[in-house]
């Protein structure tokens, strides 16, 4: 529908969570389950910061057809999760995690 979803990573002296895991959890928490696409930004002019590798797992575990803005060789672009979790499958738990979402 056109929503955008903004959110913050939550870390500290003893760890935390990135931005897109913080975000998910608040568009779920507001009722959205359908997801286009994700972009982090950094603070300071670092520009667009690629998810870690948790954050990718999750994003195809819980919005496998997402797409990811991405920023490789000075080029911005939106890949799809799959593109950047090559070999990839769904976690064991991702089929349960689906049927909450829906629910």
């Amino acid at each position: 529908d056109g929503t955008v979803c903004r959110g913050t990573n939550g870390f500290g002296k003893g760890g935390g969570a990135c931005a897109e895991l913080i975000v998910r959890g608040m568009a779920l928490s507001d009722g959205r389950r359908d997801f286009d696409a994700i972009v982090a930004v950094g603070d300071a002019g670092r520009g667009v910061i690629p998810p870690c590798g948790v954050c990718r797992q999750m994003l195809l575990d819980y919005a496998p057809t997402i797409h990811v803005i991405t920023e490789f060789d000075g080029l911005v672009a939106k890949r799809a999760i799959t593109e950047l979790l090559p070999l990839a499958k769904p976690s064991w738990f991702a089929e349960s995690a689906k049927r909450t979402a829906e629910s």
